[in-house]
């Protein structure tokens, strides 16, 4: 989470342990010309607040808004959700009798005080999990925007009538599923071009966009003045799943699905999958949510702050104690990763770690010894990762099922 230059923390006080900020977005008038906000403070476990899931967007593009009556500024992507929420407590209550409070880390985290990062990032997944609704702001939106809401909610009940996300990978089901989703989905129509557009939104590839979403009680899409439930976008999610396990081929192929929207469509699974886990509480969950399998899925995530690509992960983490990997802004980024590589091989005994190297080629690679994975953001276009794969696969291309790589033949360190 690094910190715009023109962002001054000058509306912050003090923190106590436990406790955060919260911010009341004031309603907009006829006489408003910038959005005016106030900060309050409390401990969390007391606190009733929704919090926010947004792209920061260009740091060095900021617009001037009020902070307990103090000149500060955010980027454009924030000021626009602020004056949307504005807008719309000028709508739902007029006369502002009703303060509600809104959780941004932006505006209620100190970003250039370390300690209060270092402390408010390890209370993160508690911070979303307390939370009573999770807003993900995808920005103005626009005609695709809708279109593709409008699609995800036509699609969503076929995923209900048939019994919910598990039921639809059944044999018996994913048949049904396929031909309603080619049939919507295959060639150059409005329906396709809206959907991929949507999952292509930056939103989708932020390393925190994880967390947030799978620890909110509830989660609500909100593009300019439009809104969807997620349930909507998992059950419409699911069906393409559905579609590429009844028929691998025919959904990469017929479908003409590009690389790009291959592992787009790989990204945005990853989000779903995961809430659902947290969500449903399903048996492979402390599994799915081990340090090695989340950083394996949060490979080509990105973060301003390359720390965050460990941090990020935190509140997910199954096989870590909050003790063994505390966030430390102040420490490298080299070091970072140094220190989890060693934490694995203590904690497992294995080198299946070393799975994760970067072989490929980037422009901006940090100097690290070569057992240390390269965790942090790479540009678009660079090559890599490692050609090693850490879980047994099927190569579609000639049908074969590939054993996971094994850096040590299986063997426990301590042998």
């Amino acid at each position: 989470m690094n910190v715009p230059s023109s962002i001054t923390p000058s509306a912050h006080q003090p923190l106590q342990d436990a406790e955060i900020r919260l911010v009341n977005i004031h309603s907009w008038n006829k006489d408003s010309t910038r959005v005016s906000c106030n900060i309050i403070q409390g401990r969390l476990e007391i606190l009733s607040f929704v919090a926010l899931s947004y792209v920061w967007g260009p740091l060095d593009e900021t617009v001037e808004i009020t902070l307990n009556d103090r000149p500060f500024k955010v980027t454009t992507n924030l000021e626009a959700f602020l004056r949307y929420a504005a807008q719309d407590k000028a709508r739902q209550h007029p006369d502002e009798t009703n303060a509600s409070y809104v959780w941004i880390d932006a505006l209620c985290i100190n970003q250039r005080n370390v300690s209060e990062r270092n402390a408010q990032v390890r209370m993160m997944g508690s911070i979303y999990s307390h939370a009573t609704r999770v807003i993900v702001w995808l920005g103005i939106g626009g005609d695709y925007m809708k279109a593709a809401m409008n699609h995800a909610q036509e699609l969503s009940p076929l995923t209900v009538s048939l019994g919910g996300a598990q039921a639809i990978f059944m044999p018996e089901n994913r048949a049904t599923v396929s031909d309603r989703f080619h049939d919507t989905m295959k060639g150059d129509n409005n329906e396709r071009k809206a959907m991929f557009e949507f999952f292509k939104s930056p939103w989708w590839t932020r390393m925190w966009v994880l967390q947030e979403v799978a620890l909110a009680k509830s989660v609500t899409f909100v593009y300019g003045d439009e809104s969807i439930g997620f349930e909507h976008v998992y059950n419409t999610v699911v069906q393409i799943y559905a579609s590429m396990v009844e028929d691998p081929v025919l959904a990469i192929k017929t479908l003409g699905l590009s690389i790009e929207e291959e592992a787009t469509i790989t990204r945005v699974g990853h989000v779903v999958n995961t809430r659902a886990l947290f969500e449903h509480n399903y048996a492979d969950r402390y599994r799915s949510t081990g340090l090695q399998s989340l950083l394996r899925m949060t490979e080509r995530a990105k973060a301003t702050d390359p720390h965050d690509k460990i941090y990020g992960l935190l509140g997910l983490i199954s096989d870590l104690n909050k003790d063994d990997l505390s966030p430390r802004y102040d420490i490298s980024v080299e070091r970072l990763f140094l220190e989890v590589v060693v934490w694995f091989l203590k904690q497992y005994d294995s080198l299946s770690i070393l799975g994760q190297c970067f072989s490929g080629y980037s422009r901006n690679l940090l100097p690290m010894p070569s057992w240390v994975p390269h965790w942090e953001p790479k540009d678009e276009g660079d090559e890599g990762p490692s050609p090693f794969h850490w879980e047994k696969y099927e190569d579609l291309s000639t049908s074969k099922v590939l054993e996971p790589y094994s850096a040590s033949g299986n063997l426990p360190l301590s042998s």
